[in-house]
């Protein structure tokens, strides 16, 4: 049966190693069916990290990225160009 969630429940931790990594860059993009120019939602990315990891083969949502520096740089690249005119409209002074 659903309820609501508990204030404990909502309270993520993450390890003290983990909140000390940041973003360095978009390594390759990925774009699923049912995209559509004006929204980043299907659109996908593969990303490098501080400590020199990165997600592999794993592709994580595009979206939280909208104004950084990493999808500007990636939206730069030649192959970053190719998902510009997913970028939301509101955004796209940030990715010019």
């Amino acid at each position: 049966q659903l309820r609501p969630a508990l204030e404990a429940e909502k309270q993520v931790h993450v390890d003290d190693a983990l909140a000390a990594l940041g973003v360095t860059k978009v390594v390759r993009h990925w774009v699923y069916s049912g995209a559509k120019p004006g929204s980043l939602h299907n659109v996908y990315v593969s990303l490098a990290f501080s400590d020199g990891r990165t997600t592999r083969s794993a592709f994580v949502p595009s979206q939280p990225l909208l104004g950084s520096r990493v999808l500007l740089a990636y939206l730069d690249s030649k192959d970053g160009g190719r998902i510009r005119r997913y970028v939301p409209e509101a955004w796209s002074g940030f990715h010019v």
